[in-house]
């Protein structure tokens, strides 16, 4: 039986755009409370909004890890992430 990756904070990692990640109503409920908030205030989400979101990202994010949806990437050249690629990913033009 194949060892499950595991997240590091200290590896780089990588994702095709195609790639989907499942969430549950609650992750998504999180999410959105956030980013309603976020944008509707003048003052912006509480930090207590904004930490959820990312607890429930990081948690979306090493489940990807361990299932092998995301996995370690050991060269982030300049290739990767370069301002034509990153446009090219949110379809944005230059």
């Amino acid at each position: 039986m194949a060892e499950k990756a595991v997240y590091s904070p200290d590896k780089n990692y990588k994702w095709d755009p195609i790639d989907t990640f499942q969430m549950t109503g609650q992750q998504f409920a999180s999410f959105y409370h956030l980013l309603t908030q976020e944008v509707n205030s003048p003052s912006g989400a509480p930090i207590a909004l904004k930490f959820e979101a990312f607890t429930v990202m990081m948690d979306i994010f090493k489940k990807a890890v361990e299932d092998g949806v995301i996995t370690e990437s050991s060269d982030m050249s300049e290739e990767m992430i370069s301002e034509d690629n990153v446009h090219q990913l949110f379809n944005k033009e230059n």
